[in-house]
């Protein structure tokens, strides 16, 4: 939910669990809404409990038989495309349905994200050259950032940990402020493989390297300006 407006990964009739496909509609539009409460029917908003994470995780209904309800989710660090599946059996303790008056909260409420966050003109400008480098549009579009922030040399969980707090709704498409976060966070996580007393927070990423990104690194500018050594090539006109 972002911007008045939710995006929604939905099954259509007759094709396979796994084939999800994605749609922004506003919160008000005729052809959204909630599925009735309490009931286990494909593309129920439903909740998991993760026990590695120790938290409720939003999850949609895939699947449902007599002997299981399978409930597709992203791990809070996963990318936009990549779902999760696990089956319960009915009545689990650690599946629930999301009540009528908690989905009301979540689709009128202002969705979860990181503060604003002040940038220096030399940030600022770097940034710019980076975003008109890598996206070449007004809005960032997943897959094309992603192949350009992979350039930075940062290992792949590092950089799931990073997209997460710059786009903490992971919406498929994001502006310049989530765009310049990502840099920032780049930039700081580059520095910290200079860094022996935080190569090992940086090797296992995690909840550790999130918070002290979050706590010491978002609202500060990095040592030094992020490097994106290999520049993907511009996409054909």
């Amino acid at each position: 939910v972002r911007d008045g407006a939710a995006t929604v990964a939905f099954i259509v009739p007759g094709k396979e669990a796994e084939d999800f496909y994605r749609k922004t509609l506003p919160l008000d539009h005729r052809d959204l809404r909630r599925s009735k409460e309490d009931q286990a029917q494909i593309g129920a908003v439903v909740e998991i409990f993760s026990k590695s994470l120790n938290r409720w995780c939003p999850g949609v209904v895939a699947k449902v038989t007599q002997e299981a309800v399978t409930v597709a989710f992203q791990h809070p660090s996963a990318g936009p495309d990549e779902w999760i599946e696990k089956s319960f059996l009915p009545g689990d303790k650690d599946l629930r349905s999301v009540t009528a008056s908690t989905a009301q909260s979540e689709l009128t409420s202002e969705p979860t994200s990181e503060p604003k966050t002040n940038f220096t003109p030399e940030e600022e400008a770097a940034y710019e050259r980076h975003f008109e480098e890598g996206i070449r549009a007004g809005s960032a579009d997943v897959k094309r950032a992603a192949a350009y922030l992979a350039c930075s040399g940062l290992e792949r969980a590092v950089l799931k940990e990073i997209w997460q707090i710059s786009n903490p709704s992971m919406a498929a498409t994001f502006g310049k402020e989530e765009f310049f976060t990502f840099c920032r966070l780049v930039g700081h996580c580059q520095a910290m493989m200079e860094d022996p007393t935080k190569d090992e927070m940086l090797e296992q990423a995690g909840k550790p390297l999130v918070d002290y990104l979050r706590s010491e690194c978002l609202h500060s500018p990095p040592p030094a300006l992020p490097d994106f050594q290999a520049i993907p090539p511009a996409p054909e006109l």
